[in-house]
This record gives C-alpha cells, structure tokens and sequence, in this order.
C-alpha cells in the first residue's frame, strides 16, 4: 500500500513509487478516488505500460468523467443519495429521542475496460 493524496498528481506519483520499487510489478492498482486513479493511469502510460492490459486500475467514486475517459476506468460507485438520506431520517430519529442502529449501504462495482 502506497499513501498518496487525492488528486491526480498524488496518484501519478504513488503510481510511479510502485512502479519504481515493487517486484514482480503489480498487476493491478486500485486507487483512493477516481482522479489518483486518473494519476495513476498517466504514470502507466508513462511506462510504456497498457491500462486494462497490462496492469488493471480501479478508483472510487465513480465520478461522471470515469466513463469518458480514452480507456474507461472501472469504479467503485457508493450510493451517496440514498447515503444522505439515510443520514438524515438516522439523524432525525436520535433528535426524537429513538434508538437508532447502523446502516450498511451497499457499493457497486461498475467494470469497465481500465480492468478488463
């Protein structure tokens, strides 16, 4: 695991530090959010390597630019309206006094040609 910041410049370089000092290369990354994985995807590129190919990317967030991109970059999508909602009725019920339990929402992977 390499720590790395949540834009594309901290993903291009913790890309570059595991393609620099991890042997056997890996054969997939999945990034922190989808932008480190953008990163991460130039510093492949950068290495003469093919994304999906070669080595597989994964980011979070599925943000609308994953789909777009020249090579699709397969995301983990969190369910963030209903996140939100639930928040708010979890929220409403301590104010009201109820006891309230946790709630697992469920992620969904969208696959696509970064991880074919």
């Amino acid at each position: 695991m390499v720590w790395s910041r949540f834009d594309t410049a901290g993903g291009r370089e913790a890309a570059e530090t595991i393609l620099t000092h991890c042997r056997p290369r890996p054969t997939a990354l999945f990034a922190v959010n989808d932008f480190a994985a953008i990163g991460a995807m130039g510093a492949l590129r950068s290495h003469g390597l093919t994304v999906g190919t070669d080595v597989a990317v994964v980011g979070f967030n599925d943000t609308s630019l994953a789909a777009e991109l020249p090579i699709p970059l397969s995301s983990v999508r969190s369910p963030m309206l209903d996140i939100g909602r639930t928040a708010v009725q979890l929220l409403k019920g301590v104010l009201d006094g109820a006891h309230v339990e946790s709630v697992k929402l469920v992620p969904t992977l969208c696959v696509r040609e970064s991880s074919a």
